[in-house]
């Protein structure tokens, strides 16, 4: 059947000055997705012969009946869903979009992206392929072409999606000035929500913060507090912010501002911890350390000005605890049992600083500290 078609079809080729380059047949025992990718690697070929003139075709046969693919009883054209080209000639887009999620899904980035690149050049789904080949990109790992892909895409189709996948992007290659650019352009989309807003005034907040441009995330942080007075997170970041420019008093009021909306944001009882410690008043200091760790064990910044402060005011009691709960779920280290044996020693707990000094040996036989608290202990 094969030689009688190409035979038939060059002979009317010739008629028009036309030759047959070549006829490649796609399996019919297969799924679509498999169909599709070998005629997707036909192309591929035609593609690659440099220098030669010529126009490729794609077309389906099959034994005669009726009605003809696309087309109804009464010669209208109808829709066909499960190919790639319409009766009309043109994509069929919807069928192509379906395939490229299935492929996106199960892994397959290269073949999505290759279906997606022919959407972008579509006139239909133009917007939909270029987000698609951009996330394709990003997931294949090739970051230069998939930031490219997305400044394509936001200037064809500037969604707020679109922005916050490139934004995303960016902050993950640690371009927070770009990222900042990025939302900040967002945020000139019309009809966005109040919530929306908020988000991004937010995010630009932090990329311009981590960019090292505090005015320019100050002000974005202000911008998102006038749209959400609740927000404890920007509070804190706003206090960050100006702690680290010395306006203690400005950091203060914004720390206790996101205390106030919820008292369990550990951040803000460190940020008012550090303003303590650097103002000398070390008491306060300690309380506001052990307030945020009772939140958040897992600090170990907090752990270490809590063990200062407590060792400088000889109040001992709140942080053995809490340096015994970090200790416990922490990995080993040898300076911060030391500190547990010498609270608990200085606490008047013998034998659990004896135990503690001993554990230091067991895994570091050559502590010095661990070995004089424990001679210490034994000759009193």
């Amino acid at each position: 059947m094969i030689k009688n078609i190409t035979a038939d079809l060059q002979i009317g080729l010739e008629r028009e000055g036309l030759e047959l380059v070549d006829f490649v047949e796609v399996p019919t025992a297969s799924d679509r997705i498999v169909r599709f990718r070998t005629i997707q690697e036909v192309l591929a070929e035609f593609s690659g012969l440099d220098g030669e003139e010529g126009q490729t075709y794609v077309f389906h046969v099959r034994k005669n009946r009726a009605p003809p693919v696309g087309i109804d009883v009464v010669g209208q054209t109808t829709s066909v869903n499960d190919a790639i080209y319409l009766a009309n000639g043109k994509l069929n887009t919807d069928y192509l979009v379906d395939n490229a999620k299935i492929l996106f899904q199960a892994g397959d980035y290269a073949a999505s992206r290759m279906i997606y690149a022919a959407l972008a050049k579509s006139t239909e789904r133009t917007a939909e392929g270029l987000l698609g080949l951009a996330r394709c990109l990003e997931a294949e790992g090739k970051t230069d072409a998939a930031m490219k892909a997305y400044d394509d895409t936001v200037l064809y189709y500037p969604s707020i999606d679109v922005y916050r996948r490139y934004a995303a992007l960016l902050i993950r290659n640690q371009k927070d000035q770009q990222a900042a650019e990025i939302i900040e352009r967002a945020l000139l989309l019309k009809d966005l929500s109040e919530k929306a807003r908020y988000e991004l005034h937010q995010a630009a907040g932090n990329a311009w913060l981590r960019a090292s441009s505090p005015a320019k995330a100050e002000r974005h942080y202000r911008k998102a507090l006038e749209r959400n007075p609740h927000s404890d997170a920007v509070a804190a970041n706003l206090g960050n912010l100006c702690m680290g420019q010395k306006r203690y008093d400005e950091a203060r009021i914004a720390f206790e501002e996101a205390l106030r909306v919820n008292p369990e944001n550990e951040r803000a009882w460190f940020g008012l911890g550090s303003i303590e410690l650097t103002l000398g008043n070390k008491r306060e200091a300690l309380v506001a350390f052990a307030s945020s760790l009772e939140i958040k064990i897992q600090q170990p910044q907090a752990i270490f000005h809590l063990v200062k402060c407590a060792y400088e005011t000889k109040e001992f009691a709140s942080a053995k605890e809490l340096l015994k709960q970090y200790v416990d779920v922490s990995p080993f280290n040898p300076h911060l049992l030391y500190s547990l044996a010498g609270l608990e020693y200085h606490l008047g707990e013998r034998t659990a600083a004896t135990r503690t000094a001993r554990t230091i040996l067991q895994i570091q036989p050559g502590h010095v500290e661990a070995t004089k608290l424990i001679q210490l202990i034994e000759n009193g």
